[in-house]
C-alpha cells in the first residue's frame, strides 16, 4: 500500500512525463506487462510476425543490410519461420563500428544516442529511434512493476556506471530525481564504508521495495554488514544485472540484505530482455521487444553464443546481433505461469572465456566455480594474459592464502589440462572496470582455431 506521499510523487511523475512527450511509454509498459502473460502460441505468432516486418525493413532502408542480404540470395518476404533466420549472416561489434552510417535508417538528428562501457572489449557509440527508447523506458517500468515497486516509491541504486550515477545539474534537475522519479544512487566512485553507511541510511530513510544493484557492490555490501563494519538493513526485493550473479553471491545477499534475491539481463545496445521469475529457473524473455538465437561454438566447452535481434529499433537495426555472451534458451514451461522461453545458464561474456591452446574454451562462470571450491577467504582475480600463461591475484598481504593458491592451480591444471603457465600475485588492491564493474575473470587471448 503506497503513503499519500508516495501517490503524490507517483501523480508528479505522471505529470512529468507528459510534460516530456513521453505518454506512450506507460502505454508501453501496459502492453509488455500484458504480453508477458500470453500463451505460448500467441507469443511465436507476434513475434515471428515483428521479425518479418523488421527484416524487411532493414532490406528496404540500410545499405549496409541490403548489400549484405544480396550476398546470401535473400529478398523481403523470405522471412517465413524462425529457421529461416540462419539464412542471414550474424552482426558483430566491428560492422556496427566499421559501417555505422551504412547502417542507420534514420539521420543521426531524430535518433537517442548512448555508448557501451567497453568492459567487453570494445567501447560503441549507438543509436536508437525515439520511439524505440520511449518503449525501452516502458519496459523498464514494466519490469520493475513486476518486482513490487509501484510509482512514487523509491528505487535505490548500488551502481557503477557513471552516466546513470552521476548527479543532474540544476536545482530543476535535482528537484525532479528527488520528488518524481525517486531514485538515489551510492557513491562508487570510493568503496569505502563510509559511502555503504551513507547508502544504507538513505535506504533506512527511504524504504525502497525494489533495489537494484551489481551483484559484486550488493555482496560486498552484505559482507561489511555481516562483519559489524556497517549498519544492517533489509529490503524486501534486490534486482541484480550488469555482471554474472553467482551463487556465493545470491546466499549471502539473501542472507544479511534482502528477502529476494532476482536477476535480470540485458546490454546498453538493446536494453533489459529478461528477468528472472520467482520460480528461479532462468530469466523469462520479452519477447515484443528482442527474439534470441543461440549457436554452438564448439562441442568440447558446450559454450552456446547469444544472438539478439532488437524488435524495436528501427534507427539502428541490430539483426543477429553478437552480444558477446554465452547462454542457453528454454522454451519449456515453467510452473510460475509465465509462456515465454527463459535464458538459462548466462556464461558470461566472450572476455570472460579462458580458452586453451587447442581453442576450446572453460566460461568464467566456471572458473569462478574453481575458486568457491578453496578456502581463499579474499577478493580473487583470474587474468589470462596469453594463451599459455594465466594470473591469480588476490587482494591480501604476500603469502597469506599460499595452501589455497595451491588448491587453486592444482584444480586449474586438472579442469584445463596441460600447455599452461600460472602466476600467483598478492596485490593491495583489484581495480574495478571504468564502469564500476568487477571482473572476476578477465582473458586478453582471442580465441584460437581449434586443432
Amino acid at each position: 500500500m503506497r503513503t499519500p506521499a508516495e501517490l503524490l510523487a507517483g501523480l508528479g511523475r505522471w505529470a512529468l512525463t507528459l510534460h516530456r512527450g513521453k505518454r506512450a511509454m506507460y502505454r508501453y509498459a501496459q502492453s509488455t506487462r500484458e504480453n508477458m502473460f500470453r500463451s505460448a502460441d500467441e507469443l511465436l505468432f507476434r513475434q515471428l510476425a515483428a521479425l518479418t516486418r523488421l527484416v524487411d525493413y532493414a532490406y528496404n532502408n540500410s545499405r549496409f543490410y541490403r548489400q549484405r542480404y544480396h550476398q546470401v540470395g535473400f529478398r523481403p518476404g523470405d522471412i517465413k519461420n524462425f529457421s529461416d533466420m540462419a539464412r542471414l549472416p550474424e552482426l558483430t561489434k566491428s560492422d556496427l563500428i566499421d559501417n555505422m552510417d551504412a547502417i542507420l535508417c534514420l539521420p543521426r538528428s531524430e535518433m537517442c544516442t548512448a555508448q557501451t562501457s567497453g568492459t567487453s572489449g570494445q567501447q560503441l557509440a549507438f543509436f536508437r529511434s525515439r520511439r524505440c527508447q520511449t518503449h525501452r523506458r516502458g519496459i523498464d517500468l514494466a519490469w520493475a512493476r513486476y518486482f513490487g515497486w509501484r510509482d512514487g516509491q523509491w528505487h535505490g541504486w548500488l551502481w557503477g556506471a557513471t552516466p546513470d550515477v552521476l548527479m543532474p545539474f540544476g536545482w530543476k534537475a535535482r528537484l525532479v530525481r528527488h520528488w518524481a522519479e525517486r531514485q538515489y544512487f551510492m557513491d562508487v566512485s570510493r568503496l569505502s564504508n563510509e559511502n555503504y553507511q551513507a547508502f544504507v541510511d538513505q535506504t533506512r530513510r527511504y524504504q525502497p521495495p525494489l533495489v537494484s544493484a551489481y551483484p559484486s557492490l550488493a555482496h560486498d555490501l552484505a559482507q561489511r554488514i555481516e562483519a559489524g563494519e556497517v549498519s544492517g538493513v533489509r529490503v524486501p526485493v534486490l534486482s541484480t544485472t550488469a555482471e554474472p550473479l553467482h551463487d556465493f553471491q545470491r546466499n549471502k545477499i539473501k542472507a544479511v540484505l534482502a528477502d529476494e534475491v532476482y536477476e535480470r539481463y540485458g546490454a546498453r545496445e538493446y536494453g533489459i530482455v529478461a528477468v528472472e521469475c520467482p520460480v528461479h529457473q532462468g530469466q523469462h524473455v520479452f519477447t515484443d521487444s528482442v527474439y534470441l538465437e543461440t549457436v554452438e561454438t564448439d562441442s568440447a566447452s558446450g559454450l552456446r553464443r547469444l544472438l539478439v535481434t532488437d524488435l524495436l529499433n528501427l534507427g539502428m537495426p541490430l539483426i543477429r546481433y553478437h552480444s558477446g555472451d554465452y547462454a542457453e534458451l528454454d522454451p519449456s514451461a515453467c510452473s510460475c505461469g509465465l509462456s515465454s522461453p527463459r535464458l538459462r545458464n548466462i556464461q558470461g561474456r566472450e572476455v570472460s572465456t579462458i580458452w586453451r591452446p587447442d581453442g576450446s574454451g572453460i566460461s568464467g562462470i566456471k572458473v569462478t566455480h574453481l575458486v568457491e571450491q578453496t578456502d581463499i577467504n579474499a577478493r580473487v582475480q583470474i587474468e589470462q594474459v596469453a594463451l599459455n600463461r594465466i594470473v591469480i591475484r588476490v587482494e591480501a598481504s604476500p603469502g597469506s592464502f599460499e595452501p589455497g593458491l595451491n588448491k587453486l592451480v592444482q584444480r586449474f591444471s586438472e579442469t584445463l589440462g596441460p600447455g599452461l603457465r600460472y602466476e600467483k600475485q598478492y596485490v593491495t588492491r583489484i581495480e574495478r572496470a571504468p564502469s564500476g564493474k568487477y571482473q572476476y575473470v578477465i582473458s586478453r587471448v582471442r580465441r584460437p582455431q581449434p586443432s
